[in-house]
């Protein structure tokens, strides 16, 4: 789920993008090829691990045997991986969008694909935002997964209550918590340590644009939580439990 999320926002964000064209035609990415690659090797293959290492939930036993034939991807796997792959690609390109000031050709430089030149500050700082705001949606959605229905301020309320009980199911799983803490700490080098960000990974160091990756990981949370109340509320893809025998009806 966590990596299918991520490769959908990816798909729809830079197919998308490619209406955005530099003053000589040419179509400006929103990520360079070695953010692609960072994002997809890095960040998500630790967050991929770390969930492989999850315990199964508490309520495993009371829910019903699910269907041989249907196999991994059932519909509400595929139903919320499109919502919230779609949800993050929006937020990526709208991100860039903001930076560029709507994405005026004015503001996409020349040949910014290749490499910096002075015509290039501003399509390198929307790169270094959308780079933050996928990053840091790939590290929520690694918590987010761990149960499809349940919110991730009430993740495991068999094992975990009280006001911080988001914190005890986050950090639960050690492998999961170092490598979303992890995931957040690397991100700043790769954007502000000089040369490596500007010639490897064709961003730049960014200031006000963190108050749009802020927005975006607020928005991105909150069309989560939705998404799952309405599940919850309105019993969307829900099963009944199974009834233990001789389980009186309540």
């Amino acid at each position: 789920m966590h990596l299918l999320i991520s490769n959908i926002s990816q798909v729809v964000l830079l197919l998308i993008a490619l209406a955005f064209k530099d003053g000589d035609g040419n179509s400006v990415f929103p990520l360079s090829p070695l953010e692609i690659l960072w994002v997809n090797m890095v960040t998500s293959s630790f967050l991929a691990l770390g969930l492989g290492m999850e315990e199964a939930q508490a309520d495993i036993m009371i829910r019903p045997p699910r269907d041989l034939r249907v196999g991994v991807f059932t519909w509400e796997l595929i139903t919320d991986k499109m919502l919230y792959g779609v949800w993050a690609g929006i937020l990526c390109l709208v991100s860039f969008i903001i930076v560029t000031g709507g994405g005026k050709t004015s503001n996409l430089g020349l040949d910014c694909n290749e490499s910096w030149n002075g015509s290039c500050d501003v399509v390198f700082r929307a790169r270094a935002t959308v780079f933050a705001v996928l990053s840091f949606h790939l590290l929520v959605t690694a918590w987010e997964v761990k149960h499809f229905t349940r919110s991730l301020f009430n993740l495991d309320p068999s094992r975990f209550t009280g006001p911080f009980a988001i914190v005890k199911a986050c950090v639960y799983n050690r492998f999961l918590m170092w490598a979303v803490v992890a995931g957040f700490v690397i991100t700043f080098p790769v954007i502000y340590i000089p040369t490596v960000n500007t010639v490897v990974f064709k961003h730049k160091g960014i200031t006000w644009e963190w108050g749009v990756v802020v927005g975006a990981f607020f928005a991105y949370v909150a069309f989560v939580e939705v998404w799952k109340a309405c599940k919850r509320r309105f019993g969307i893809f829900a099963t009944p439990p199974v009834r233990l025998i001789g389980e009186a009806n309540v």
